[in-house]
């Protein structure tokens, strides 16, 4: 799909993915003071948060993003399921 597609999903709380990054990378819009990941509990900040595009990395980092042209024009995004792939608990994530 492309890139307008996948914001306006990861505005519904979606996860996505490029065809082409290897490992277990998504993108997400983080919204929330909360975040829940297995292995790493709830982390809860004490301080307002302003949305942001966040990344998950390979190595398990969550940092911000900021997509590139190639992201922008890109037709490869496709949506990423993370209780079908073992990555939630049935909690939110963010």
């Amino acid at each position: 799909m492309k890139f307008e597609k996948a914001l306006k999903k990861m505005r519904k709380q979606a996860f996505l993915t490029r065809e082409n990054w290897e490992g277990d990378v998504y993108v997400f819009l983080a919204t929330t003071k909360k975040i829940r990941q297995p292995g790493y509990g709830v982390i809860e900040a004490n301080y307002k948060i302003g949305q942001f595009l966040c990344m998950k990395t390979a190595d398990d980092k969550f940092v911000p993003w900021v997509p590139n042209a190639e992201d922008l024009l890109t037709t490869d995004w496709i949506e990423v399921d993370l209780k079908e792939a073992g990555e939630t608990e049935g909690d939110e994530i963010w």
